[in-house]
């Protein structure tokens, strides 16, 4: 069954339609057509709708006739904070992590970060480009909940957002082999760190240490952010998972 986002869809709900950008897409690119049965997730709730569609003009109407349960139960809640990058790194950044599995996306700027920031509206702009790219992410892995994105945080903000977490794990380059020690069962809350581009300045990681912060290797090669931010994140679910 072919998935489409809507927040408004919820336990109690019958008869839903859908916006005008998942209209189209149903009826315009994928061609579907009045009696096909689809997926529907609104981001925030674990279940996912089963809908018949009833009507498919301009805005597709669709009735919903089941609700299933996912099956993937969790008990623990991953975060990423990277060093924004430039160009569609960063969206690469945010649709690989969500198909991952990352729970929550927060976006920073560093000492060495090579961005230039856009403010204000522009800001604004990028983030619902960031939430569009999370939930098409969230239609090709299936999953229901949406992981949220912050507006971009300065490393002082980071730093600050640490004493949320039970444990904070960084990312570290270079031909080191600290490994990654084994997740206590008891850190349900667990932030990832992955540098910018031009990783952190000593201070910068002076700052993660006094925090308690642990440090683990990505391997002897030394890899591009974007590809750093993806291999750390797939490492870090697979430890806590118990999978590695």
């Amino acid at each position: 069954m072919k998935r489409f986002f809507s927040p408004q869809v919820n336990k109690n709900s019958t008869l839903i339609s859908l916006a005008p950008e998942e209209s189209h897409y149903l009826k315009n690119v994928l061609r579907l057509e009045k009696g096909e049965k689809v997926s529907i997730f609104n981001g925030k709730d674990p279940e996912e709708f089963i809908a018949i569609i009833k009507e498919s003009s301009k805005q597709v109407k669709l009735e919903v006739i089941e609700i299933k349960k996912d099956s993937i139960k969790k008990n623990y809640f991953l975060a990423l904070a990277f060093g924004i990058i430039k160009g569609k790194k960063t969206d690469f950044i945010i649709q690989k992590a969500t198909e991952i599995g990352i729970d929550a996306l927060i976006p920073f700027e560093s000492e060495r970060t090579i961005v230039n920031i856009n403010r204000g509206e522009k800001e604004k702009k990028r983030i619902l480009r960031w939430e569009k790219i999370i939930i098409g992410a969230n239609k090709q892995c299936e999953r229901n909940v949406v992981p949220k994105i912050t507006s971009l945080k300065s490393f002082s903000d980071l730093i600050s957002m640490t004493a949320d977490y039970d444990s904070v794990l960084v990312a570290s380059p270079g031909k080191n082999k600290q490994k990654l020690k084994p997740i206590a069962e008891k850190n349900k809350k667990i932030l990832l760190v992955v540098g910018p581009e031009g990783g952190f300045s000593e201070k910068e990681l002076a700052f993660f240490k006094e925090t308690g912060s642990e440090f683990f290797s990505l391997g002897t090669s030394i890899l591009r952010a974007e590809t750093a931010a993806i291999v750390a994140s797939a490492i870090v679910k697979c430890k806590i998972e118990g999978l590695i």
